[in-house]
C-alpha cells in the first residue's frame, strides 16, 4: 500500500497501460455491440444502471470502519493524482483513530512527515500533458458536488471507443479521467436508445438516451463489494470535507439535550417562583379584604345617628323647639312644576 501511495507518478505508466487496455477492450466491443444488444435479455440484469440518477451514498462518517477503509481505498487508488492539500495526515491519523506508526508505515509516503498535508507527487505540468488538465483538489469535493455526485461518478464509468481513454462517464460526460478502478469494477458499456424529439422550430431531432449497462469484462470484485468499496471512499472524502462534523453532531445531541433539561429546570424553577408570588399575592388580597372590612366597620360607625346626636349635644346642639321652624310651602300650581329661584328676604325667628 505504501509503494502504491508514494509513487504517484510510477502508477501513471500502469494507469496509461490499462487505459490503452481500455481502449483495444472497446474497438473490440464496437464490432460486437449490434449483437450483443439483441441477445441482452430483458430481464432486472439486463437494465443494470437504468436507474442510476437515483442512486444514494447513505454515507454516515461516524462509520470508524468504513472512513479507515476509505482513506486505505484513497492513498492507494487516488493519491497519484489527487490530493487533499487542507488536510495534514496527523489529523487524519487522530480523528481515524490510527496508530502513529501504522499512519506512517501504511499510508503516509516515504520521506513525507505527518505533519504534512496530503499532496500528490503527480508534477501539475506533467498531469496537463497527460490528460490534458490537472486533477482536481478532493477535499472540498463532496461539499462543493455532493455525496451522491460523487457516489455515481465512480460508478457510472463505461466503455467509449471516440474517447482518447477509451473511457466516458455518465455522470461527467467527456470526463478526462480514467477508469482507475476498472480491474476492481471490471468493464461495461452503455447501451443508448435512438428518440425522436421535437426541436422548437418544428423539426425533429434524433438524441440518444442512456437506456442500461451490459457488462464486457468482469473485475476482482462482486457488484456488492465494488459497491461497498465506492461507499467507503465518498465516505472518507465525506470526512476530509469536514472533518469535525463526527464531533459536532456528537456535541449537537448534547446540546439538545442539555437545552431540555435546562428548559424542564427553568420551567420548574418558574413555577416554584410564581407559586410564592400567587402565595404572596394571596396573603396581601387577604389583608386588603381584612382592611377593607374593618373600613366599612367604621365608615358605618361613624354614620351612626347616635354617635352623630351624642357628639352633636357635646357642641351644644339640641333639636329646634317647636315654633322655631318654618316651612316655605308655595302654592300648589308652583309646586307642581319647575321651580325659579328668587332672592326672597330670609325670616329669622329668635326665641
Amino acid at each position: 500500500m505504501r509503494t502504491e501511495a508514494a509513487c504517484g507518478a510510477a502508477r501513471l505508466p500502469r494507469v496509461l497501460l490499462a487505459s490503452a487496455l481500455v481502449a483495444l477492450v472497446s474497438l473490440l466491443v464496437q464490432g460486437t455491440a449490434a449483437a450483443a444488444e439483441e441477445s441482452a435479455g430483458t430481464g432486472e440484469a439486463a437494465r443494470f444502471g437504468a436507474d442510476w440518477e437515483s442512486w444514494h451514498a447513505n454515507t454516515n462518517v461516524t462509520d470508524m470502519p468504513s472512513v479507515q477503509r476509505g482513506a486505505r481505498n484513497f492513498v492507494s487508488y487516488c493519491l497519484g493524482c489527487h490530493s487533499l492539500k487542507y488536510q495534514r495526515w496527523s489529523r487524519l491519523g487522530t480523528d481515524l483513530s490510527i496508530p502513529t506508526d501504522l499512519l506512517q508505515k501504511d499510508l503516509v509516503p516515504p520521506g513525507d512527515r505527518i505533519t504534512d498535508y496530503i499532496l500528490t507527487t503527480m508534477p501539475a505540468r506533467d498531469a496537463e500533458t497527460w490528460f490534458g488538465k490537472s486533477p482536481p483538489d478532493l477535499t472540498l469535493m463532496i461539499r462543493a458536488r455532493g455525496h451522491n455526485y460523487v457516489y455515481q461518478f465512480l460508478k457510472t464509468f463505461y466503455v467509449d471507443p471516440s474517447r482518447q481513454t477509451g473511457i466516458n462517464n455518465l455522470r461527467l460526460p467527456a470526463t478526462a479521467m480514467p477508469h482507475v478502478l476498472s480491474e476492481l469494477e471490471g468493464l461495461k458499456r452503455a447501451v443508448f436508445h435512438d428518440v425522436m424529439r421535437k426541436g422548437e422550430g418544428g423539426q425533429f431531432t434524433h438524441e440518444q438516451v442512456f437506456d442500461h449497462f451490459e457488462i464486457i469484462a468482469p473485475g476482482r470484485m462482486s457488484e456488492t463489494e465494488y459497491d461497498g468499496f465506492v461507499r467507503d471512499t465518498v465516505n472518507f472524502l465525506d470526512y476530509v470535507s469536514e472533518p469535525s462534523q463526527a464531533a459536532r453532531r456528537a456535541l449537537g445531541v448534547w446540546v439538545v439535550l442539555f437545552l431540555l433539561v435546562f428548559t424542564y429546570a427553568w420551567q420548574h424553577f418558574k413555577a416554584i417562583e410564581y407559586g410564592y408570588q400567587i402565595e404572596s399575592a394571596k396573603r396581601e388580597l387577604a389583608s386588603i379584604t381584612e382592611m377593607n372590612h374593618a373600613l366599612r366597620l367604621e365608615d358605618a360607625s361613624l354614620r351612626d345617628p347616635e354617635r352623630i346626636d351624642l357628639l352633636a349635644r357635646r357642641m351644644g346642639l339640641v333639636p329646634p323647639e317647636p315654633g322655631q321652624v318654618i316651612r316655605m310651602e308655595g302654592n300648589g300650581s308652583e309646586t307642581q312644576g319647575p321651580v325659579m329661584a328668587s332672592n326672597a328676604p330670609v325670616v329669622v325667628v329668635a326665641q
